[in-house]
C-alpha cells in the first residue's frame, strides 16, 4: 500500500489524479480511511486482485501512476464502496 500512496499522493494530501485513470478526492479519501482502519481488510482485497489479474507492475512513472490508480478504484469496487 505505500507504494500506491507514493505514487498517487501529492504532497499535501491529496491526489494525484492520473490522466487515463482519474481518481475523486472521495475515492482517495475513503481508500485511505480503508487502509487506516481495515487495512488486513484491503491488503486481502489488493492481494486476491493482482492474484486474479496477473498484472505486471509498468516501469514508466506514468504507467505506475495509472497502475495504482487502476488498483485503488478496483479495490474500492471489490469491498463495494465505490
Amino acid at each position: 500500500m505505500g507504494l500506491i500512496t507514493s505514487l498517487l499522493e501529492d504532497g499535501a494530501g491529496g491526489v494525484f489524479t492520473p490522466t487515463e485513470i482519474p481518481l475523486t478526492a472521495e475515492e482517495w479519501i475513503t481508500w485511505n480511511e480503508l487502509a487506516m482502519g481495515q487495512e488486513a481488510d484491503l491488503r486481502w482485497t489488493i492481494t486476491n486482485i493482482l492474484n486474479r489479474e496477473r498484472t505486471e507492475l509498468p516501469r514508466e512513472p506514468e504507467a505506475m501512476r495509472n497502475w495504482a490508480a487502476w488498483l485503488v478504484l478496483t479495490s474500492l469496487d471489490w469491498i463495494g464502496m465505490q
